[in-house]
């Protein structure tokens, strides 16, 4: 009985090895944790009762910052001791300004004063960090022991002791900090979402999903949720969204690095060097490959943040050797990215417990990805200046191609015209008739000339409506052709260049199954293109006549010029059979 009376009495009365530490109503913001002894539970099983039965277990801390980096079942207990040196009561508050730490639990002596943390937070009061009233009488003495866990994220944080209108200010403070800084953001993000929409280029598109990622997880991160939107969700509402944030906040930081990295990719044109690209891609199989296997029983966010670090340093190392070499906007990036870089050095430096950053630089991650963030987006907004500045010259240059092939056109008919008006009373009817057919081959490139600039198509064409005007344009003007039915089947794209000799060589093999081919019954000319894979295109001419023996009229400089041209100008190998029905084949390299 006796042990147990003894223990009771020891229970109560203030530990000796705390050191206490005298308030009063004019004392500043009092840093605790240099003047308070730490104890760190290894399972974080241990309940108040037993930490309290055993003080020996606490030693003096004296830092102003605790870090333990992210661990998981631990948890720091803080015991320290407040005297209030005046004759009046004395209400202070207990503030622990780490928004993302799961459960903080504050004891007096026996008596359980609250939970708070990021989970638990029973209700919003308009100030973001958690904190604790402490109420202490005239010359009162009390010992508080204060035992802070978090799985979800780092353990770190300060222990302050400060009236409550300075924890307003600094909350009133912080907040209209933290909340410039996502408007900047948010305006970034419309903005070059509205350009996307605008240009469809996707390095618009990866910049908005990085920033956009990026606001959002800070978002998350600083516990801006409630004061941002407190005024359209309920507590209930906004509770659940937290808890949805803490648990996956590792894949909002996952998807931030691959979309930095595929930014980076369409920014610095990466596509021109292959090995950088597939290491890029190699970074990030290995961040989604982490990201899935982090589910409750691996959860794994150390090492993605440690992989996003030395993505970040390769990156940073990529634009440098792009400068020397020359690309366009590295130069922009190594400033942009070197500037980011401190900040995210110092930010993870700072969760891993390396570094402790203090007023006025306790924002210097927010200053560092603010300037980045304007950075790429005035080159971006130079990169839209120049691509507008591209599309009026391009604007400018199909205009004055369009003029080019109407004024070519019109020069082929002019020419036709001088020569039929100057040679037709010199000409017998033998030459006429040659004249004629020459007229018609001319036409043929004319009329290509024609729907280029009618189409507004520069570089490709399409040969069945190409086949069937000049085909149409032979039946108009010759007596023969009008009992003839034209077919063509399929179709292939052809450039400016094989469309003119395709177009000469169909004008002379229609023209010659026009005049030679069919008797008086007519009959009809198939034409058909069939185009592969490997862009390779084969063109079939074919009638039903009766064929005819080489060295026929009609069968001698025509075909000639038809066979050389295929060979020399088209680029096609050339085959026919002409001992039935008449076939040409013509295959060739689009």
């Amino acid at each position: 009985m006796l042990p147990l009376l003894l223990f009771c009495c020891l229970a109560w009365l203030p530990p000796l090895s705390a050191e206490t530490l005298s308030v009063s109503e004019t004392t500043e913001a009092l840093p605790l944790l240099e003047h308070a002894d730490l104890y760190i539970d290894r399972g974080a099983a241990q309940g108040f009762a037993a930490v309290h039965a055993r003080p020996g277990r606490f030693r003096p801390y004296g830092e102003p910052f605790v870090n333990i980096g992210h661990v998981t079942d631990e948890a720091v207990w803080v015991r320290f001791s407040l005297h209030n040196a005046g004759g009046t009561p004395l209400q202070k508050e207990l503030h622990i300004d780490n928004r993302q730490l799961d459960s903080i639990t504050l004891f007096e002596n026996t008596h359980e004063m609250g939970t708070v943390g990021r989970l638990i937070r029973p209700r919003y009061d308009g100030i973001t960090d958690f904190h604790f009233p402490i109420l202490l009488k005239p010359y009162e003495s009390r010992t508080y022991w204060l035992r802070v866990a978090s799985n979800s994220a780092a353990t770190y944080f300060h222990l302050t002791l400060l009236s409550k209108e300075q924890l307003w200010l600094e909350n009133n403070t912080r907040q209209l900090i933290l909340t410039a800084f996502l408007a900047l953001m948010g305006t970034l993000v419309i903005y070059n979402a509205l350009v996307f929409l605008f240009t469809r280029e996707r390095v618009y598109l990866f910049y908005v999903l990085t920033l956009g990622a990026l606001t959002y997880n800070h978002l998350a991160y600083t516990g801006m949720t409630f004061p941002l939107l407190s005024s359209f969700y309920s507590h209930e509402s906004l509770s659940k969204l937290v808890y949805l944030n803490a648990h996956f906040g590792i894949y909002y930081y996952g998807a931030i690095m691959v979309f930095l990295a595929l930014f980076a990719r369409e920014l610095l044109q990466l596509r021109r060097h292959p090995r950088i690209e597939r290491t890029l891609f190699g970074f990030i199989g290995v961040i989604l490959l982490i990201a899935l296997a982090s589910f409750e029983s691996l959860f794994l966010p150390d090492p993605l943040i440690y992989l996003g670090l030395i993505e970040s340093f390769f990156l940073f190392g990529t634009a440098v050797y792009l400068v020397y070499k020359r690309e366009a906007n590295s130069p922009y990036y190594v400033v942009g990215w070197g500037v980011n870089l401190a900040g995210h050095l110092v930010f993870l430096l700072y969760h891993a417990g390396f570094c402790c950053v203090e007023e006025p630089y306790n924002y210097f991650f927010e200053l560092c990805v603010s300037f980045t963030a304007l950075l790429f987006s005035i080159v971006l907004a130079k990169r839209l200046a120049k691509t507008r500045a591209l599309e009026e010259a391009l604007a400018a240059q199909k205009v004055l191609l369009r003029e080019l092939h109407h004024r070519v056109k019109n020069n082929m008919q002019f020419i036709t015209s001088l020569y039929r008006l100057k040679l037709s009373r010199e000409l017998n009817a033998t030459q006429r008739k040659k004249l004629k057919e020459a007229e018609s081959g001319v036409r043929a490139v004319a009329r290509i000339h024609e729907i280029l600039y009618d189409g507004g198509r520069h570089t490709r064409i399409d040969a069945a409506p190409l086949m069937r005007e000049i085909a149409q344009t032979l039946r108009d003007g010759l007596a023969e052709a009008q009992k003839v039915t034209v077919r063509i089947e399929g179709s292939a794209a052809l450039s400016m260049e094989q469309a003119i000799s395709l177009g000469i060589i169909v004008n002379e093999l229609l023209s010659n199954a026009f005049k030679y081919a069919f008797g008086a019954e007519g009959g009809m000319i198939t034409m058909t293109f069939e185009t592969d894979k490997k862009g390779w295109v084969r063109f079939l001419f074919e009638d039903n006549g009766s064929g005819y023996e080489t060295g026929e009229e009609g069968t001698g400089y025509g075909l000639d010029l038809v066979r050389s041209m295929a060979q020399s100008s088209l680029g096609a190998t050339w085959s026919s059979d002409t001992s039935g029905p008449t076939r040409y084949t013509l295959v060739w390299k689009s």
